[in-house]
């Protein structure tokens, strides 16, 4: 199971780590600069990230670890990569630990001895704000919210939205069915899996708006008048339908009309209409 995480890390990793370096360690830099395959074979297993990273101020080697096992021998293993990577380059060694595993973290930060002392920095994800991700403007940065913390917001609202964001910045069915998948698994870390599928059931996200069927009554309803309100209408029930499975969802009716770009007051009226029919 925890290969099913790595395995969507390996492959996002070049658009991951440099936002984390940006907005989570906070480090500025000018470029990010391959480091030789040839260190792995003095290594135990090859770092997730590392860079020759050149900052305004001077160059350093930045290594970002992604764990999602709380590993109490992390600190060793860290701790002889910096020998190896300090003697290599002469360079300041930065090293992370981007932990996204289920438990809080326990594992040792630092270890000493008579004369030396060595430490690294761990990022708990858990600690941090899931909007700084479903904001963005990548999937891979976006997938990454589910990770984070909610704050005050429902689940079902979160995955709502990262659902939504995927949709809009995503060109191909094929490209967001990719992304969901990575979020499925994403999702399992936090025992999420069953709400993210029926968010995407409820919403009814496994086409893309071109194979969607209100949609496409609509453009040939247009066609058959040779106008473009058919088009229009078509996209309108969408997001109405939508709009019916949020409120059955839970959602407020605030999110729902940030989501779906209807007014908040037909919303207010769909949850009338939702809540008679209950009766």
């Amino acid at each position: 199971m925890p290969q099913d995480f790595d395995k969507v890390f390996r492959q996002n990793i070049e658009v991951i780590c440099p936002v984390l370096i940006k907005r989570v360690i906070g480090l500025e830099y000018v470029t990010l600069e391959e480091i030789p395959d040839d260190l792995q074979v003095t290594l135990e297993r090859r770092p997730d990230f590392l860079k020759l990273v050149h900052t305004s101020n001077k160059p350093i080697i930045l290594q970002i670890e992604i764990q999602t096992e709380d590993d109490p021998k992390m600190v060793y293993r860290l701790h002889e990569y910096c020998g190896i990577l300090s003697r290599k380059y002469e360079l300041e060694v930065q090293q992370y630990v981007v932990y996204i595993g289920k438990k809080r973290p326990r594992m040792p930060l630092s270890i000493s001895g008579r004369r030396w002392y060595f430490s690294f920095d761990l990022i708990d994800f858990y600690e941090l704000d899931y909007s700084e991700f479903v904001g963005c403007g990548t999937p891979e940065e976006v997938i990454l919210g589910i990770l984070a913390n909610f704050g005050e917001k429902a689940a079902q609202e979160v995955a709502w939205e990262i659902i939504t964001q995927l949709r809009s910045i995503t060109c191909t069915k094929a490209e967001f069915e990719k992304y969901v998948k990575q979020l499925e698994v994403l999702s399992k870390l936090r025992n999420l899996q069953e709400l993210i599928v029926t968010t995407l059931e409820a919403m009814a996200l496994q086409y893309d708006l071109e194979t969607d069927i209100r949609y496409q009554q609509g453009i040939e309803k247009g066609r058959a008048e040779g106008k473009i309100e058919g088009k229009i209408e078509g996209k309108m029930e969408g997001k109405v339908e939508d709009a019916i499975n949020a409120i059955q969802l839970g959602l407020s009716d605030e999110l729902i009309a940030r989501i779906t770009n209807l007014p908040i007051e037909q919303i207010q009226v769909l949850r009338k209409e939702s809540n008679n029919l209950k009766l």
